[in-house]
């Protein structure tokens, strides 16, 4: 069945998930050289006018005779893959303010229609011009004004026809619904001096948004997230006790007793997504009374040399990493063997900010967090 749109100018999971969605817009708007447009004129039948910079539908008197004119134009579509899908596509067509011709008169409701013969801009004409359909067609409302500029004039059933079936896109037609006396619509054509008066066509693709997914596992106090989400291009993992990571498959240990909400952002270029779930973490008597528990940070805020203050002769190989908000590894120390109690570590290379420090050695992680100023 034809279309026809009439555009109007004026551990315990919660599955917990929501997105906000964006789209990159594709704009066309050839000039002289790349630009396909002509109009054909009913007195002059076989007279060519693709070097016009006007894109008339009109029907006028000329020296006292009346005539009909209609504008062709076409926006070269290959640079699109053809199994692209669009969410809109939509025109924008600017009053010609240089055109000898008056501006936008009369009842000049209007046709955008495909155009679905092939046509050449330096040999159509009135006798030649190329057929249409009104598959899809759009009408164009009676102007407000004498130089309104018509925008958002909606296209996107034509030009995703067009990007399925490059070979047969010629185009669109733009003609009066009624071709009587004295109504005309003026605009400039891709030919015209003044580049932001050409012709454009904007189309804004489908967007596949972010899926938010993940598994997790628990040990202990520690748990490893694996992600499982789709689309995602960057991952904000937030674990629920005031810790943060852009790992995509982060491992995270708790210092506490609690139930935590465990939260997954996942973005792309067409948005974001974020699921949640929520985990039970109970801490055991031997990780209550693990040594590394007992570890303390000073000076915090540390402006040069952070110091580890380790338990009185309760000394074991561990390893540390420092890690900033990004989940990027600063620093890192294995294989510490610590034969006093406190261990310095200078911090004069890190940028101001807040990190964590990971502390493990073969029994259990700990992680906590200092500021750099």
């Amino acid at each position: 069945m034809n279309k026809k749109i009439k555009f109007s100018i004026f551990a315990i999971s919660l599955l917990i998930s929501f997105s906000t969605i964006s789209q990159d817009t594709i704009v066309f708007q050839p000039g002289p050289s790349e630009g396909k447009d002509a109009i054909v004129h009913s007195l002059h039948p076989a007279n060519n006018y693709g070097a016009s910079p006007n894109l008339i539908a009109a029907a006028w008197t000329y020296q006292g005779t009346f005539g009909i004119i209609r504008g062709l134009f076409k926006f070269d579509l290959t640079s699109l893959p053809e199994d692209m899908q669009i969410q809109s596509a939509y025109l924008n067509l600017y009053h010609n303010p240089t055109s000898g011709h008056e501006g936008h008169a009369g009842n000049n409701i209007a046709w955008i229609s495909k155009v679905v013969g092939n046509w050449d801009e330096f040999a159509v004409n009135w006798n030649n011009q190329p057929a249409t359909t009104n598959e899809n067609q759009v009408t164009i409302p009676p102007s407000a004004s004498a130089t309104q500029n018509y925008l958002e004039i909606p296209v996107t059933d034509i030009v995703q026809d067009m990007i399925e079936n490059p070979d047969a896109n010629n185009g669109f037609q733009i003609m009066l619904q009624f071709e009587e006396i004295y109504r005309s619509l003026i605009f400039a054509s891709s030919d015209h001096p003044s580049s932001g008066l050409w012709p454009m066509l904007v189309v804004i693709p489908e967007c596949e948004a972010p899926v938010a997914d993940f598994s997790l596992t628990i040990q202990g106090s520690t748990v490893a997230l694996t992600d499982e989400s789709q689309n995602a291009t960057s991952w904000l993992w937030d674990f629920g006790d005031g810790y943060q990571s852009t790992l995509s498959n982060p491992v995270h240990t708790y210092q506490e007793t609690g139930n935590f909400m465990i939260c997954l952002t996942v973005t792309n270029e067409c948005g974001s997504n974020t699921k949640c779930d929520t985990v039970r973490i109970s801490l055991t008597d031997i990780e209550n009374i693990s040594y590394l528990s007992q570890v303390t940070l000073a000076p915090n805020p540390v402006a040069e040399v952070l110091k580890i203050q380790l338990p009185e002769n309760k000394y074991s190989a561990f390893e540390i990493d420092i890690v900033n908000t990004s989940g990027i590894v600063v620093y890192h120390n294995k294989d510490i063997n610590p034969i006093e109690s406190i261990i310095e570590i200078n911090c004069t290379h890190l940028n101001p900010g807040i990190y964590f420090i990971k502390i493990r050695d073969q029994q259990q992680n700990i992680i906590k967090k200092f500021l750099v100023q």
